[in-house]
């Protein structure tokens, strides 16, 4: 289930903006809401709406460049290209009217839930060059919170179930160390749990370009 996700500094988005699916602030149609087990409200539906040319599209593309970059790498390591079509490359484009955009990185910041945890994923990236990256857990059956692992720059900090991995020296900075994990360790529980989520929970319909969605 997708919670939340935000993105600054990709395209048209100077500023940050957050397409948010929490429900906390909703008044009316409470028969609708989804209620998870801790809880929680999240909307069953929402909408992106504006001018044309607004950046609505630019806002669904940021959340599938994410994905796109996190699964690429695993699908190219596999020997057949089932899922070559589905994660086409989408390259990162920041804000260009400005000199700070031109000079910052895109940021990109996701919360989602699995059947059992709610994680955030935050990566940062510019030129292609990953300059920040982290992944936090909260097991949804226990409400604990736990880091699990931070990378600033060519420094990689792995904790909690993830402490005891390895990861090589001189590990590519254009690679997402969660790519990584997802290619060394997919039978960790925690890296196929949140992999598993990249793959399955979003799907992305482009009525722009039949022939796409012929093929999935």
């Amino acid at each position: 289930m997708l919670c939340q996700f935000s993105v600054r500094n990709y395209k048209s988005i100077r500023d940050e903006i957050t397409f948010d699916m929490q429900a906390a602030a909703i008044s009316e149609h409470t028969d609708r809401i989804i209620k998870d087990f801790d809880g929680q409200l999240f909307l069953p539906v929402s909408s992106i709406y504006g001018p044309n040319g607004g950046g609505k599209s630019n806002v669904l593309e940021a959340l599938q460049t994410l994905g796109t970059m996190e699964l690429r790498p695993v699908y190219a390591t596999k020997q057949n290209g089932s899922g070559d079509y589905k994660f086409n490359k989408y390259p990162v484009k920041p804000f260009m009217f400005s000199e700070e955009g031109r000079n910052n990185p895109t940021e990109f910041e996701i919360f989602f839930r699995t059947g059992a945890a709610e994680y955030k994923y935050v990566l940062h990236t510019q030129d292609g060059i990953v300059v920040n990256e982290s992944l936090d857990r909260v097991k949804l059956e226990t409400g604990r919170k736990s880091a699990l692992f931070n990378r600033k720059d060519d420094e990689i900090n792995l904790k909690g179930v993830f402490a005891r991995l390895k990861i090589s020296e001189g590990l590519s900075k254009n690679l997402p160390l969660l790519s990584y994990l997802g290619i060394t360790y997919m039978d960790n529980d925690v890296v196929a749990d949140v992999m598993n989520w990249f793959e399955n929970g979003i799907d992305f319909l482009n009525y722009g370009n039949p022939f796409e969605e012929l093929r999935t």
